[in-house]
């Protein structure tokens, strides 16, 4: 697997395109496991529409599962953010992934925003 960092200030998510997405994400450390509703994706991490109960910066072990990708990514991340306001959920940063799950997700990203761009035309 590649390590991905971002920067304290511009965390790696950022770094790359990202795009909504439906599916199911298995979230697991030590000793809890969650299943949560895939809110968007990047190459960098993505968004957990429902907030898991881990504290920000617990490491996580992920399996994302969506009808847009072929197969499952597996991936390791850091939960970065959680938020209980307007948009609740958890984002989470990958910290490893290996780089065919981030050229899938690339793909995945390319392809929703053309289809985004081709409807508003």
């Amino acid at each position: 697997m590649r390590e991905t960092h971002g920067s304290n200030n511009h965390p790696a998510q950022r770094a790359f395109a990202r795009a909504p997405m439906s599916g199911k994400v298995i979230v697991h450390d030590e000793e809890h496991v969650y299943i949560a509703s895939l809110g968007n994706i990047s190459a960098g991490g993505l968004f957990l529409n429902q907030v898991v109960q881990m504290p920000i910066g617990t490491m996580v072990r992920l399996v994302v599962k969506s009808p847009k990708m072929g197969v499952p990514v597996q991936a390791v991340g850091k939960i970065v953010r959680i938020e209980k306001e307007d948009r609740k959920g958890s984002a989470v940063v990958f910290t490893s992934i290996t780089s065919i799950a981030q050229q899938m997700i690339n793909a995945c990203v390319f392809e929703a925003k053309l289809e985004n761009a081709l409807k508003a035309a």
